[in-house]
């Protein structure tokens, strides 16, 4: 799960993490260059061509540690859909940390006043 963080605590570094590395298949690959599966390294080093992305991701990884995240075993339509079904909104981790987390989509019963 990654956070999202408002204005106040927003960092370019923290921004930067909020990514994912997916895969995208031939398409991601070959018509985007890879641009999806080496999405984190994208947003930490814009400017490293495509035709390294793949051994700069390799090094991106070890720096990052546990903060990388990736998902290439979801297909990258059945996350897009998943994440668009169940994500509608955020809510702090902890009060005054200034860090979101997107919560499930909740269905609450609709109540009825009477006389409005």
């Amino acid at each position: 799960m990654l956070p999202y963080y408002p204005s106040k605590s927003w960092t370019f570094l923290r921004g930067a993490a909020s990514a994912v590395d997916r895969d995208f298949g031939f398409i991601g690959r070959v018509l985007f260059h890879g641009v999806i599966e080496y999405h984190e390294l994208h947003h930490h080093a814009s400017r490293i061509p495509f035709y390294h992305a793949h051994e700069a991701s390799q090094a991106i990884k070890r720096v990052m540690g546990t903060h990388y995240k990736s998902d290439v075993q979801t297909p990258f339509l059945w996350a897009l859909w998943k994440n668009y079904n169940a994500c509608r909104y955020v809510e702090e981790k902890d009060v005054g940390s200034e860090v979101y987390f997107f919560a499930e989509k909740i269905e609450k019963k609709r109540v009825d006043v009477v006389g409005e």
